[in-house]
């Protein structure tokens, strides 16, 4: 039994052991995620573990398209043709930059013969895009940033969720490289006056010319071009979809992005996980704004901010704030127990989880999952069904080490899941929390917004 399966994961693993993925890539993504839960005691619903940003990062480089419009708009300036692929078909930043909203900036650092230049910038009060290039005087294997730190005017860290990694094509030799580091404030935060960006370069086998080296650089905000962009709607209005109460209370529209503030009424009987099409539509019924792949939740206790790309240069007369379906499931339902010395699952959801295989290796216990999806949830939906934490029969907290999982079939029957864990301080069962999944509420539903 799943000896195709098996077959698949030995490819699997074959494919990223040739996809560079940095030493530093937790560093990348985790350190950011951290800082922002510690300063702002806010987090956001869905971390994914390294093997997943390498998938994630492979599958959305194949997807993304680039409006031919914008392409030809942005290949008459100077300089901008380079931003093109870096927006990666992201429509409220293709109109940011037609509508001027970048700010250039072209501050560099040089040691070793390797230049590390911030280009341009787009910026407002929920995010900071930044563009970025490298450039070495001889080809290396590749060039990424590492250990990146960013700072305010203050010297103060940055409280944001900042994400960076390496570029898409870095199995090839090369002397340049572009790319951006996407700062992400969550909403309404006010724009640092100054940004110092300190960082490693990182080329496979390092050259002693670089080796200990610090790559600084310093740029000062345009705040008339970049401050107070962005537009309310109230709404305040509570649905009920399978008895379970929403409220929306309002969207806040970035040029970068839209946030809409959401609150769960705490007496409802499901955990609702994720809306699977919300989207914004005008008056003709075309989509304004919608998710796009992988999208950001800010969680705070039984409220959200669910972010959307944005649209905020184009001003249609009205909008509609719709969706039909959400992922839930009842919260008495969450958890998913492994003996891990018995090697049997002890309690899931339902039987659609099926514990294939426990591997214990020292302290360190793999776990094998199966999930099988009912033909009515189907689809190609990506979310990671289990949480980062879990936890032992005392309730004390662990990270897991590892996870990844990939479709078995075209028809996305079934989801091999992989987690890694150590062996829990108290007891044998290990306690795993759902942090998404496949059954559904539906309603449709449309609110009027403008």
């Amino acid at each position: 039994m799943y000896k195709k399966e098996e077959d698949q994961l030995a490819t699997f693993k074959e494919k990223y052991r040739d996809i560079p993925v940095p030493a530093h890539i937790d560093h990348y993504i985790r350190a950011g995620i951290d800082q922002a839960s510690k300063k702002k005691k806010r987090n956001f619903r869905a971390v994914l573990s390294s093997v997943s940003i390498a998938a994630v990062i492979f599958l959305f480089v194949l997807s993304v398209r680039v409006s031919p419009v914008f392409a030809s708009y942005a290949g008459q300036i100077p300089g901008l043709d380079r931003i093109v692929e870096l927006i990666r078909g992201d429509k409220g930043l293709e109109s940011a930059v037609k509508n001027d909203f970048v700010q250039m900036i072209g501050k560099s650092a040089t040691h070793g013969g390797i230049t590390f230049t911030v280009d341009e910038i787009i910026a407002d009060e929920a995010k900071m895009i930044i563009f970025y290039s490298l450039e070495a005087d001889q080809d290396y294997h590749y060039l990424m940033l590492g250990d990146l730190e960013i700072t305010d005017e203050n010297g103060k860290d940055i409280a944001a969720v900042i994400s960076y990694g390496s570029p898409s094509d870095a199995n090839e030799q090369k002397r340049t490289v572009s790319d951006k580091i996407e700062i992400d404030f969550g909403h309404d935060e006010d724009l640092p006056e100054q940004i110092n960006i300190s960082a490693n370069i990182d080329v496979g086998n390092s050259p002693s010319m670089i080796e200990n080296k610090t790559w600084d650089v310093r740029f000062t905000i345009d705040h008339e071009k970049f401050a107070n962009h962005k537009e309310v709607f109230p709404i305040n209005e509570t649905v009920s979809v399978e008895g379970q109460k929403i409220t929306f209370k309002e969207i806040i529209v970035y040029p970068t992005k839209i946030a809409i503030h959401v609150k769960y009424d705490e007496q409802n009987s499901k955990e609702l996980f994720a809306f699977d099409d919300l989207a914004i539509v005008n008056e003709n019924g075309e989509e304004w704004a919608s998710i796009n792949g992988v999208s950001g939740q800010e969680y705070i206790e039984n409220e959200e901010f669910i972010f959307l790309q944005s649209n905020f240069f184009e001003q249609p007369e009205e909008l509609y704030l719709q969706f039909t379906s959400i992922r839930a499931l009842d919260k008495d339902q969450l958890e998913v127990i492994v003996d891990i010395e018995q090697e049997r699952l002890l309690k899931s959801p339902d039987a659609q989880i099926e514990l294939l295989e426990v591997s214990k290796r020292g302290s360190r216990v793999d776990l094998k999952f199966v999930i099988k999806r009912s033909e009515k949830y189907q689809d190609d939906v990506f979310y990671q069904t289990f949480a980062h934490q879990y936890y032992d029969e005392d309730g004390n907290e662990y990270e897991t080490l590892d996870g990844f999982g990939f479709h078995t079939s075209d028809d996305d029957s079934e989801y091999i899941s992989y987690l890694t864990v150590r062996k829990p301080e108290v007891g044998n069962n290990v306690i795993l929390k759902i942090s998404d999944y496949q059954t559904r509420i539906e309603k449709d539903v449309k609110i009027k917004v403008k």
